[in-house]
């Protein structure tokens, strides 16, 4: 697999693993997502898995009111 230009700091993409595309539904905070991010990077890495962190902004099913985007 040829990595991107565009993502140049992908790893394990020649390990054949799966690829991960992950991360929290919504942002909440945005303490919230460099939590997720870090502990989902620390399992990809172990897994040696490429990921890339995914999540909404704009979403009318927040659980907080004075989320980033309400």
């Amino acid at each position: 697999m040829k990595i991107p230009e565009y993502i140049p700091q992908l790893k394990h993409v020649n390990s054949g693993n799966f690829f991960l595309i992950a991360g929290p539904c919504v942002i909440e905070s945005k303490d919230l997502c460099f939590e997720v991010a870090e502990k989902i990077i620390a399992m990809a890495d172990r897994l040696e898995s490429p990921y890339i962190f995914k999540s909404s902004y704009k979403k009318a099913n927040r659980s907080k009111l004075d989320s980033l985007q309400a």
